[in-house]
């Protein structure tokens, strides 16, 4: 009974040392956990960490800057006005068989006294909204951003040791700087701006279009092409912007390894290898750079092309409609 016993606790400590030794190791060259893999957000998503209160004044702030926006083309429609009364004007004093100089030189006066003055109230409107809006939208992204760092910090710091020897721990201070960076960017001052110019161009559109609806359609037919031009850049921007961020990354990765062991690098002479390492990220993200910006050329450059030759067109069209006598367009 004592043998069997005792083949019996040297089999179950046989099996505990099996399983104590059984461990999967795991490479960095090895795809990563499925566990880990992160959906890409929503745009909405990105406000998640922002608190009931500050989602109202998210919504007040976007209300905000679409008035901001759609402010900015009467600007347009007090000038038209004025441009007219002038024209007036000039027909009146300038030509010899007038007899109305008096009346118009009236005219032009008070033409001028009320585009300075509501010339002057809407752009103290505009100043104020855009103050508003753009305020609200950094303030949030200034307090989501504390929270985020604050939760990453956290999470980074409850992380297990076998986590740590298959991520690069050099890369989280860079991370936290550049990819932070980006997203106050991203839910700050650009949504504002965003919400801006889209106000702006419901506003002019509309108003192009209970003016004069024929010239409006026809500077709108560069419209789809100016779309493809800015869907590019998006495009373009966002997948060169991301493997930026990448090999900078990965370059403050070999930045701090090599600082914190500093002292075995030059015991084995390895100053060389660590620069050529560190060269080799930069490198890439300067060329990444250089194509980034030579795409973006391309794109604003046919985004411009667009929106000249719609100003030439437009100037052509409307001299014709005036000359063909169509009483919407008076000279």
């Amino acid at each position: 009974m004592a043998a069997k016993k005792t083949d019996g606790d040297q089999d179950g400590k046989a099996a505990d040392k099996k399983q104590a030794l059984d461990v999967k190791f795991q490479s960095k060259d090895d795809p990563a956990d499925p566990d880990e893999a992160v959906d890409a957000s929503s745009f909405t998503g990105l406000y998640r960490f922002a608190t009931q209160p500050q989602k109202y004044v998210i919504v007040i702030g976007a209300i905000i800057a679409l008035i901001s926006g759609a402010l900015q083309p009467l600007n347009n429609l007090l000038f038209g006005d004025l441009t007219q009364t002038i024209i007036e004007y000039s027909q009146a004093c300038f030509i010899p068989s007038s007899t109305e100089c008096g009346a118009a030189g009236d005219n032009l006066l008070a033409g001028i006294k009320h585009f300075a003055l509501w010339n002057s109230l809407n752009g103290v409107a505009i100043m104020i909204t855009a103050y508003l809006a753009t305020e609200a939208f950094s303030y949030n992204a200034i307090k989501q951003v504390f929270k985020v760092r604050s939760l990453y910090l956290q999470r980074l710091l409850n992380k297990d040791i076998p986590w740590f020897d298959v991520h690069n721990s050099g890369d989280f201070s860079s991370r936290m700087a550049d990819d932070l960076s980006k997203f106050e960017d991203g839910i700050g001052e650009k949504v504002p701006l965003f919400l801006t110019l889209q106000g702006s161009f419901i506003s002019a559109i509309t108003l192009a279009l209970v003016k004069g609806w024929e010239l409006a359609l026809i500077c709108l037919i560069s419209l789809p092409v100016s779309l493809i031009a800015v869907g590019l850049i998006a495009f373009l921007t966002t997948k060169f912007s991301k493997k930026e961020l990448d090999a900078y990354a990965e370059a403050g990765s070999i930045a701090e390894e090599v600082l914190t062991s500093i002292r075995t690098v030059i015991g084995f002479g390895g100053e060389k290898l660590e620069t050529q390492r560190y060269d080799k990220s930069l490198i890439f993200a300067r060329n990444n750079n250089i194509r980034r910006h030579f795409f973006e050329g391309i794109g604003y450059g046919l985004l411009w092309l667009c929106i000249f030759s719609s100003y030439g067109l437009a100037f052509w069209y409307g001299v014709k409609l005036m000359l063909d006598g169509n009483p919407v367009y008076t000279p």
